[in-house]
């Protein structure tokens, strides 16, 4: 069981970092495991791949058109797609994952 299920990437880091600190809270919430990336890296790419590397199945990612938004960028481990969505769906659909225990690219 990876420790996190979810790693919140805010990116540039100093603009977004209260977002995603927004996003984190209401995915504690509702009771998912959630972490905050806000090393000051240079490049998105890095941390995502370190998240990934850590086996965390699902980075999302929280820039200025998210921010603006009040959205999400999801990419899940293993995939390079990336997909958006409202914070409210992004929750509704982690939680079915969860309660499903796995993920529906898995099945």
């Amino acid at each position: 069981v990876a420790p996190h299920q979810v790693t919140v990437i805010p990116f540039p880091n100093e603009a977004h970092v209260d977002y995603a600190w927004e996003v984190a809270k209401v995915l504690r919430d509702k009771g998912v495991r959630v972490d905050v990336d806000e090393r000051n890296e240079k490049k998105c790419n890095l941390k995502i791949r370190q998240s990934q590397t850590k086996k965390n199945p699902l980075p999302i990612i929280v820039g200025d058109k998210e921010n603006a938004d009040k959205t999400v960028k999801r990419c899940r481990y293993g995939s390079k797609q990336t997909h958006t969505e409202a914070i409210d769906e992004f929750v509704d659909n982690i939680l079915a994952d969860i309660n499903r225990k796995s993920r529906p690219d898995a099945e």
